[in-house]
């Protein structure tokens, strides 16, 4: 998959650059104006690009391009003379998204592309047919402290050190920036049947979709561990593992964030924060399934400093390694 870019039309008038030698200022213009027209403004569109998206507008537009030069001229005649801005499409007479989805389909027969699974799981929102949205198949919360938030700052300094004396030059810089130590408590819902149904109608190829639904419980469990922001990561250092970890494998899609235990924030006493959260998550789903039956159909917990606590209706797991080969044989 291609990275954003900044502009799409700009990644268009590139590749019909590159593949038809769309050079000059009048082509670089028509394929500006014609991207617009398709996606509904001018920069493009916020959301992930794929390079397939790309090729086929770029097509598009070569196939009609004597038509869509044709329309924009009319659209800037008929401006001149000051008639009503709401000016004619320039792919008037052109059934726009039954020749992009003619595209897609003889593409993926031919070569087997396909969505990245990134897409399938995050999904993208298009307002174009051009651009096909995708449900997300993941929902990520906010993460909260467990506790009340105290601020820190760390005061810094930014200098120049190989400025000329003589010429007194360079820079200097000092500051502060607000920071706290929390115990956070996260949760991300994870649609196995959004992702099942988005892999089955954006993939043809039949390996690759094996491969995404195998590898997508490993790569989320180990994102959630071990990824953290870039921001401020050689400032802060900031690389601590989940302390607890609870899956739960349901029946249904149906959503069951447990922020309630945390409503009454933990008070500070003898630094047992951690354990304190830990004894009120677990106690949160113990209550919430005694209470309200949920249909999950089994239930994984992960603390392994904590060999004391664990949730009554979930089972004891000793590592990630267990914890993913186990949820595997679930998904499968």
């Amino acid at each position: 998959m291609q990275p954003r870019p900044k502009c799409f039309s700009f990644a268009v008038q590139k590749y019909l650059e590159n593949k038809y030698g769309y050079n000059s200022e009048e082509q670089k213009e028509v394929v500006f104006e014609a991207v617009a027209d398709l996606v509904g403004k001018k920069e493009g569109v916020e959301c992930f690009i794929s390079t397939e998206d790309i090729s086929f507008v770029g097509n598009l537009i070569h196939k009609h391009y004597e038509t869509i030069k044709e329309n924009l001229n009319q659209n800037k005649k008929e401006k001149e003379e000051g008639k009503k801005k709401d000016l004619t499409k320039l792919f008037k007479g052109i059934n726009v998204k039954k020749e992009l989805n003619d595209a897609r389909k003889q593409a993926e027969k031919e070569n087997g592309i396909i969505i990245p699974a990134i897409i399938d799981l995050f999904g993208r929102m298009s307002t174009s047919d051009v651009i096909k949205s995708v449900d997300s198949s993941i929902e990520v919360a906010n993460a909260m402290s467990t506790h009340e938030v105290v601020k820190e700052w760390d005061y810094f300094t930014a200098v120049d050190d190989i400025a000329e004396k003589e010429l007194n030059g360079g820079a200097a810089h000092l500051d502060q920036t607000e920071f706290n130590s929390s115990c956070y408590y996260g949760y991300v819902k994870f649609s196995i049947n959004q992702f099942c149904k988005n892999l089955n109608e954006n993939v043809f190829n039949e390996e690759y979709k094996e491969k995404a639904l195998k590898g997508v419980v490993d790569a989320l469990l180990t994102t959630i561990c071990f990824d953290n922001p870039e921001t401020k990561k050689t400032g802060f250092a900031y690389s601590a593992v989940p302390e607890c970890l609870l899956v739960v494998v349901k029946n249904k899609d149906r959503r069951m964030n447990l922020a309630n235990a945390f409503a009454n924030a933990i008070e500070y006493e003898n630094g047992n924060l951690i354990k304190k959260s830990v004894e009120k998550l677990s106690n949160e789903y113990d209550g919430v399934k005694k209470a309200y039956g949920t249909d999950d159909q089994v239930a994984f917990w992960l603390a392994p400093k904590f060999e004391d606590i664990t949730p009554i209706s979930a089972e004891k797991i000793t590592s990630l390694n267990e914890l993913i080969e186990k949820i595997g044989v679930y998904i499968e």
